[in-house]
Order: C-alpha cells, then structure tokens, then sequence
C-alpha cells in the first residue's frame, strides 16, 4: 500500500502535492490566483496572497488538496510535508474521520481506517501524509508499517542514530529510527518523560532476526551510566549528602524520586561506590 500511495504522489498529479512547488501566476480571478506548475494548475485563494501578484511571476508555493478534490496552492508553511512524521494536535472527532491541525485553514482529515486505536481530541498523534486513491485527496494516516523500511536495515549495536517517539505500548515505546525504520525503546532504558514526537538521539541496542530493532538512550560500556551517576551525586547534595535509596529501594520509589529504572540505579551506584564517592548504608547512600 505505501508504493502505491508514493506512486500517486508523484506521478499523478504531476505537482508535488503536499509538497512545495516552483509555479508561476498564469492568470488573475476574482478568488484567487492561477498558479502553473510541471503542466498543472492550481487556485492560490486570494486570502494567500499577501501581495498583488503579476501574471509571469513564480512562486514557492505548497500545493494541498481541497475537501472537495481541488488541488490548491499556498504561501503559509505547513507543520508537516510529504515524507515527514510530525506530531499533530486533534481538533475533532467527526463521521469521516479525526481532523487535526497542520497549519493551514482546512485541517487535516485521518480516516478511521487509518488510524490504529481512537484520537482523543487535544492529544498530539504522530502523522505522515499520503494521497488517497479513491478519492486523489491529501489524508493523514497514524499507521506507518506501510512507509517502514523492514528489510534493509543497514544498522549495527552501538550506532547513534535519530529516534522520533510514536506510542507509548505495554513493552515500552515505540520509535521512528531515522525516519525509515520501526524500534522499540523499552521502559527500563526511559529514565526522562518523552513526549509523542519529541526527536532524540539514542542507539541501537539490537537487531533480531526478524530484523525488528531495539534502541537505548545510553551508550555501551561505561559511559552508559555516567550522566546517572551524576545526577545521583546533584540528588545527595541538594539532599545534604544523603539519599534514602539503595539497592533494594522499591523500583517505583526509584523511579519517582531518580526518573530512572532500578536496574540502571543500582548500576550508577555500584560505579559511584566503586569510585569511592559514596558509602552504601542500611537505610541509603552516602556522599563520601
């Protein structure tokens, strides 16, 4: 379904269509302009204009699609283009489908059928566009498998490598690896709150041998818990030098006074102690 999606895209309209196009003003109306671009037209609506444009004049403009089929153009930025995963706020649930707002007048229309479980309305979802083809409209979609790279991951361990976060699931969260591959992050790796699209830097864990990814936030070896160790040792000085923490800690308890899972606690502990800059006792640890 993606090829045929990308395919539409590109070949149909002949325009990029939600994209930005080089296009020239043809002709003047009474709502708009008449813009041209690769054998194409489009209406720019006199509400785009912010100048009076002269016929032969050329324009950057981004070309979308109408509710009602028509393709037209505009000089505002949208927040999301073709090929991108961009988080979109929910405006409303209606009959057709969830509209969110991607910055420009009409809002963006995601089916009910592209969409995996219910947008609650005020919530950001992770978006790409594609084009519909029954009906040639620009849509969203929340399903991404489709636009996934599944079979040529060339990706080692230990690569950095660019994470946009989708989901939150039962397993952990699940990531968009350099825009073209699906990963998971697992809860345990997650010591921050992440937002639905916030990007971050992370790296990749492991590849299985059904080629589905995990990523880590840390680094291998050593360093993979220097910035823990360091914000236990800001915790015990803002605390007077000491932490009711330790090895056996309830994991929640860690988790909501650290903002890191046990399993990486106890190892930036057990460097901080190694490093004698901290005194384990029965009741937490102690700056040396």
């Amino acid at each position: 379904m993606g090829e045929k999606r990308l395919f539409l895209h590109q070949n149909f309209f002949n325009m990029k269509v939600g994209d930005y196009n080089l296009a020239k003003v043809i002709k003047h109306k009474q709502d708009g302009y008449v813009v041209k671009s690769d054998g194409k037209i489009a209406l720019l609506p006199q509400r785009e204009a912010d100048h009076e444009m002269a016929i032969g004049e050329e324009l950057n403009v981004f070309v979308y699609t109408s509710p009602k089929g028509e393709l037209l153009a505009t000089l505002q930025q949208p927040k999301i283009k073709m090929g991108e995963f961009v988080a979109l706020e929910v405006k409303e649930n209606s009959g057709a489908g969830t509209f969110v707002d991607w910055g420009l007048r009409d809002d963006l229309l995601i089916p009910y059928d592209e969409q995996d479980y219910e947008l609650e309305e005020g919530k950001k979802y992770v978006t790409r566009l594609y084009v519909d083809e029954k009906s040639n409209r620009l849509r969203g979609t929340t399903i991404f498998y489709d636009f996934m790279d599944h079979e040529n991951v060339e990706l080692v361990a230990g690569d950095e490598v660019d994470l946009l976060v989708v989901e939150e699931t039962d397993l952990g969260i699940t990531v968009i690896i350099n825009g073209k591959h699906e990963g998971l992050l697992y809860q345990d790796e997650v010591y921050d709150v992440l937002e639905i699209g916030s990007a971050v830097k992370g790296y990749i864990k492991k590849i299985r041998s059904d080629q589905k990814i995990d990523v880590t936030l840390h680094k291998f070896g050593y360093r993979k818990v220097e910035p823990n160790a360091q914000k236990i040792l800001d915790k015990l000085k803002a605390n007077d030098g000491f932490l009711g923490l330790h090895d056996k800690s309830d994991p929640e308890e860690i988790r909501h006074q650290m903002g890191m899972s046990k399993k990486i606690f106890k190892k930036a502990i057990g460097s901080l102690y190694k490093q004698r800059l901290i005194a384990i006792e029965q009741n937490g640890i102690k700056l040396n």
